[in-house]
């Protein structure tokens, strides 16, 4: 089975967790031992399936955790509801401050970082979609697109606004509609646009078709990978779709604030098998290496 990867094969090794650690120029991003404790004041827990919470609800205490985001890898972040996968994203993409461990992006551990580092980091290298696109409705889709590199103080550029519209299949007729005006498909490839216009070099990725049709979700599969290809470094999505994890390059199991399983690319049937036993699995049952 092949994955798409703008036309290009993906059948090449891939090292993951379980093959021993990356070599040191594969790592784009790495997380060591990061823990996130939710609690206040201590707190009693109490354990529920598939999630730990504090006696109030609140979300899962979080870690040890260690990731690796490869370059020209897209990494999936799979488990149940409430395990702790958004809470991750934005441990890596430096919204939230561990309690305990080290973010290490380049060599700058960003863990360590004072917020408004942290803050330009994230206007200027890491990019971000989510599942409400994330877009300002009063612009149009060529000043959302410019938006970062206009707080960054760059000048426009209507030339990359069309490349960008071009790698995501969008028409350049689109650039003076509102965004309001697009389909939900239409707007979460603006919001890839976006990334690939401001020179990011990870994109982080919350749910990002979990409001879109399967043939805008397959788009918007597409344009990820075409980001990629056109200077992305890395990629993590955060999904619950078994189809969009499919389509990454290496496949990240969570559960109980934990990650507990790290795959090769793997099939839609397997990873619906692995996300329905909820269980930790030494391999999956028909995974493909990548």
């Amino acid at each position: 089975m092949e994955t798409r990867h703008g036309g290009r094969d993906a059948r090449i090794r891939l090292k993951t967790a379980h093959d021993g650690d990356p070599d040191a120029n594969d790592k784009v991003l790495q997380a060591e031992s990061v823990c996130y404790d939710y609690s206040d004041g201590g707190r009693r827990r109490r354990r529920l399936p598939g999630r730990l919470h504090d006696r109030n609800g609140s979300a899962p205490q979080i870690g040890p955790v260690d990731i690796v985001l490869q370059s020209g890898r897209i990494t999936a972040l799979i488990g149940p509801s409430g395990c702790g996968k958004s809470t991750v994203l934005k441990l890596l993409a430096g919204i939230l401050t561990p309690s305990r461990g080290e973010v290490w992006y380049g060599h700058r551990n960003i863990a360590q970082q004072p917020g408004f580092r942290r803050a330009r980091l994230r206007r200027t290298e890491f990019a971000f979609i989510f599942q409400d696109y994330m877009l300002v409705d009063s612009l149009t889709v060529a000043e959302n697109i410019i938006l970062p590199q206009s707080l960054n103080g760059s000048a426009a550029d209507n030339h990359a606004v069309s490349r960008a519209l071009s790698c995501v299949d969008l028409p350049i007729g689109v650039m003076g509609r509102k965004v309001g005006e697009l389909s939900g498909g239409q707007q979460q490839r603006v919001a890839i646009a976006r990334a690939m216009i401001m020179d990011a070099h990870v994109l982080f990725a919350d749910e990002p078709t979990g409001n879109l049709d399967p043939r805008a979700r397959e788009d918007t599969l597409d344009a990820i990978q075409a980001a990629m290809s056109a200077g992305l470094k890395a990629s993590l999505l955060v999904t619950h779709d078994a189809r969009v994890a499919s389509r990454a390059d290496r496949i990240l199991y969570m559960r109980d604030g934990r990650i507990c399983g790290s795959y090769h690319h793997m099939d839609q049937e397997d990873i619906e098998r692995l996300l329905l036993s909820g269980s930790e699995q030494k391999e999956p049952l028909r995974s493909i290496q990548v």
